[in-house]
């Protein structure tokens, strides 16, 4: 049902998905007069009952997270200051209201990522911000430590003129090296005859990273480190070749492959080539060679 997909956060602050928003009765039983609608598609439903607000923000790691922030963040404070209840919803609410949430947080109670992530982690497990606006948001903490202490109208002050800055595909690629790492310690740990419960604990999280690289099309550009993948895939055995194979283009049985890629982004900047490269699915069709996905 869709009432059982908000999630709330904190006094007056609900996460849920664009279901859940279309559900009168879940939004009246919660009393929630004010929606943040956190992408480019979904309806609004009830401008005369509730108070709207849409900051159009594309599910894909190099989508702008920062831009949006100081209207979202400003919504959100709104609502707090009039001790009303606020929805902030995308699609699957999993991804960019998520992350819009995470932000809000950080500012408000002045936690660091990792803190506020938990605190939303705890009241809706499934949320899962895309490898780009992970390491926006780890950014945005850096910048905070510049924004005034104190009063949350001169946070917001502030947060009005901030720009982000980050070469988003560059920032990237340091998670995806130490995902590598720890991809390359467990084949060791493995072939050593050493792995357990815990060793296929962190393939289970392997495997969910670089799902999401596979699921927004996120690839190297520089062809070592996708050759390191393979190499990876093929020597850790059956475990590391679920965790890499989709993403790293490795088959069940081992073999490497390397269909076209004719859709391939490739970013740079005033630094030169960056290192990784981004697939825009945004027009996939069915049957298409490249996979289909969905917002979350």
């Amino acid at each position: 049902m869709a009432s059982a997909d908000i999630s709330e956060i904190g006094p007056g602050l609900f996460l849920g998905s664009a279901k859940a928003a279309t559900s009168r009765k879940a939004l009246d039983s919660r009393k929630i007069r004010h929606v943040l609608v956190v992408d480019t598609t979904s309806s609004i439903l009830w401008p005369q009952d509730f108070t709207y607000k849409r900051v159009k923000l594309d599910d894909k790691p190099t989508a702008d997270l920062v831009q949006v922030l100081h209207p979202s963040i400003s919504f959100i404070s709104e609502a707090q200051l009039r001790r009303e209840s606020a929805l902030v919803h995308c699609t699957r609410g999993v991804s960019r209201s998520a992350s819009v949430v995470i932000a809000y947080i950080m500012v408000a109670k002045g936690l660091s990522y990792r803190a506020a992530r938990a605190q939303v982690e705890a009241k809706r497990a499934a949320i899962n911000p895309n490898l780009g606006f992970e390491v926006q948001l780890l950014h945005f903490e850096s910048l905070l430590a510049s924004a005034p202490r104190g009063h949350l109208g001169e946070k917001l002050k502030w947060l009005r003129g901030l720009r982000s800055g980050l070469d988003v595909p560059k920032a990237m690629n340091e998670p995806v090296k130490a995902r590598l790492a720890e991809a390359r310690h467990l084949t060791e740990v493995t072939a050593g005859g050493a792995a357990g419960v815990k060793e296929a604990e962190t393939w289970k999280e392997l495997g969910s990273f670089f799902h999401d690289l596979s699921w927004y099309g996120v690839m190297p550009e520089d062809p070592q480190l996708l050759e390191e993948a393979k190499a990876l895939a093929v020597s850790g055995g059956a475990a590391a070749r679920k965790a890499l194979g989709a993403w790293a283009k490795v088959e069940d049985n081992g073999e490497a492959y390397a269909p076209p890629l004719a859709a391939t982004l490739h970013s740079g900047g005033a630094s030169g080539a960056t290192d990784l490269v981004l697939l825009d699915q945004s027009d996939d069709e069915p049957g298409s060679a490249k996979k289909q996905r969905t917002c979350r």
